[in-house]
């Protein structure tokens, strides 16, 4: 996928992929696990140049990750 002006759009189709290919490699056998990963996932993107300045959307995404 070709760069967004997005930012956050481009953040958030990163993610997909990530589970995507996580899940084809391991499949996940709950939901806690896929936010597990995608909480881990998000504490390497967080050091990525690319989503710098993303401190309020990586905030956020982790909230939604914690709620049930």
């Amino acid at each position: 996928m070709p760069q967004q002006e997005n930012p956050v759009s481009h953040l958030l189709w990163c993610m997909l992929l990530a589970l995507r290919c996580a899940h084809n490699d391991t499949p996940f056998t709950s939901e806690s696990a896929r936010r597990k990963f995608l909480s881990q996932w998000l504490t390497g993107a967080r050091k990525v140049p690319t989503f710098s300045g993303m401190a309020r959307e990586f905030t956020t995404l982790r909230e939604l990750l914690g709620k049930d």
